[in-house]
């Protein structure tokens, strides 16, 4: 009797679990279920996306992709967002449209706009329309999963809750073997939990900024764009801003929630790619953050072009070839310039010139590059100590060479003016033994460089040669990754403690590795 009480408990104890809520990766993927039930997901009417979505069994296969993207539109990007969104869903002249949503691929969007419509939640199909930028979201076809009641300031509703509440569902809701996530929207770089919103922006010096004026990126279809302008002072960093209920991510904040929603749902031990349609999120910082939850990271380290991602071509891509993630991370930066140097979108967008994509494994960058920035900091420091006059030079190409929003440098390029520097000293004076040590650094870091990075595509604008030093970004040097250089005292005080909470200044997590680029800087 007591075995059988023992049994009937153990019984009890094993349904609650299974019914706990506990995620089980499905073992089918949907192409064999739905062909084995004669499931054709093309055929269903999506009007009443709830019975849709039960009727094709979704919860129960994987696919091999699901890409889920974030997009924070509430603010000047609104009518780009509803131009990405038509883009996948509709019908481009000369590419293959192959479809968004298909057999083997999701397509999932959260959308908010600058209109009070609320957050909607979208499952992206294409049509047989042809492409037509519309600025209205009555244009959008795709059925509508979900809405969300807007927010205003001080809401506990916020970017960081919205966007891991998006991760989960999707994931949880849409499983596959490849996650793509792209986070949508304005970015400033780099920045902490938690930043002091007493602090000011501090931008850099007009002298070398000459590819970021504001004329450049305020032309919206022929219309005067009011400059984005974020409702509260703040430090210079993060990503999709919301200009209701003024937040927007951190980058320790994505990378906690990455980390909790891969634990819970995905099958591989980290996010397959991150990609940011957003400006200057490409750097040594953003990625050594991301190190733990992520392999591949997309973005730009210049300012973008409203237009964003081409979003046709990189659907069209993983729909024709199903790729692996390292294939179709290769593949993106090609398809943007692609698409932007006399393809669908070079009609529209206006900053070729200077438009930069560039693609980089993660642990290969905290691998190979990190431990060579730091030997390099010390070689750069015994050449200052060999000769002080030295610190002028190295102070002169931080002031007139090329800098981004928040001081940001190209890697490359920085690195190639210092080699610019020992072979105008060689020439005149010989090389020192600090300099050679540093020259040969200087090589031993841009090929870490090369093995971090898996492409990286670039325009004009850093290919044409100048005769002004100042404009010039150093043929071959460029390669599309970037690094907080301050040129002066106040820019380092206004951003320092920013930057010290990053894992890249933390002596656990890195070692003494960052210890010395601190000493440097």
């Amino acid at each position: 009797m007591r075995f059988i009480s023992l049994i009937l408990i153990l019984t009890i104890i094993s349904a609650v679990h299974a019914s706990d809520g506990t995620f089980v990766f499905p073992k089918v993927s949907c192409e064999k279920m739905w062909k084995n039930e004669n499931i054709n997901q093309a055929d269903l009417d999506k009007s009443n996306y709830p019975q849709f979505y039960k009727s094709i069994k979704r919860s129960k296969c994987f696919k091999k992709w699901s890409v889920l993207i974030y997009m924070a539109a509430d603010n000047d990007l609104s009518p780009y967002s509803i131009g990405d969104i038509l883009e996948m869903e509709q019908v481009i002249p000369g590419e293959l449209n192959l479809g968004a949503t298909t057999i083997n691929t999701d397509v999932l969007v959260e959308l908010d706009t600058y209109e009070r419509t609320g957050n909607k939640r979208l499952h992206i199909y294409q049509t047989k329309e042809d492409f037509n930028f519309i600025n209205s979201e009555e244009s959008i076809t795709s059925p509508s999963i979900r809405t969300y009641n807007e927010t205003g300031r001080g809401s506990i509703i916020n970017q960081k809750i919205r966007f891991k509440r998006f991760l989960n569902w999707g994931m949880k809701n849409y499983p596959a073997e490849h996650f793509m996530v792209v986070i949508w929207g304005h970015g400033e770089g780099y920045i902490g939990k938690d930043a002091n919103p007493a602090l000011q922006v501090i931008n850099a010096p007009n002298s070398s900024s000459r590819y970021l004026r504001k004329e450049m990126i305020s032309i919206e279809m022929g219309k005067e764009l009011q400059p984005n302008v974020f409702p509260i002072d703040k430090v210079f960093g993060g990503v999709a801003f919301d200009h209701s209920d003024f937040s927007y991510l951190d980058i320790p904040s994505i990378n906690e929630i990455i980390l909790q929603s891969i634990e819970k749902y995905s099958p591989n031990k980290k996010l397959d790619i991150l990609a940011f349609d957003a400006c200057l999120m490409q750097s040594v910082e953003i990625a050594t953050e991301l190190v733990e939850s992520t392999n591949y990271l997309i973005s730009s380290v210049q300012i973008q072009d409203y237009v964003g991602f081409p979003y046709r071509k990189i659907l069209d891509f993983i729909n024709k070839f199903n790729p692996n993630p390292f294939n179709l991370t290769k593949e993106i930066p090609k398809l943007a310039a692609e698409s932007f140097n006399g393809g669908y979108q070079s009609s529209i967008a206006t900053l070729y010139q200077t438009f930069t994509l560039s693609s980089l494994n993660t642990s290969e960058l905290v691998n190979q590059l990190v431990p060579s920035l730091s030997i390099l900091s010390d070689r750069i420091q015994d050449y200052l100590q060999e000769d002080f006059m030295r610190a002028m030079d190295i102070s002169f190409i931080l002031e007139q060479g090329q800098s981004f929003r928040g001081e940001s440098r190209e890697l490359g390029t920085f690195l190639g003016s210092l080699k610019r520097l020992i072979f105008e000293e060689r020439l005149n004076l010989g090389l020192t033994p600090a300099a050679k040590k540093l020259n040969r650094q200087i090589d031993n870091t841009l090929d870490a460089i090369n093995k971090s990075m898996i492409s990286y595509h670039y325009g004009s604008g850093y290919t044409d040669p100048r005769e002004d030093f100042s404009q010039n970004y150093l043929l071959g040097f460029f390669k599309g990754i970037g690094i907080w250089i301050p040129s002066n005292t106040e820019l380092y005080k206004n951003r320092i403690e920013e930057f010290k909470k990053s894992k890249m200044y933390q002596s656990d997590f890195m070692g003494t590795y960052w210890s010395d680029w601190f000493n440097l800087l």
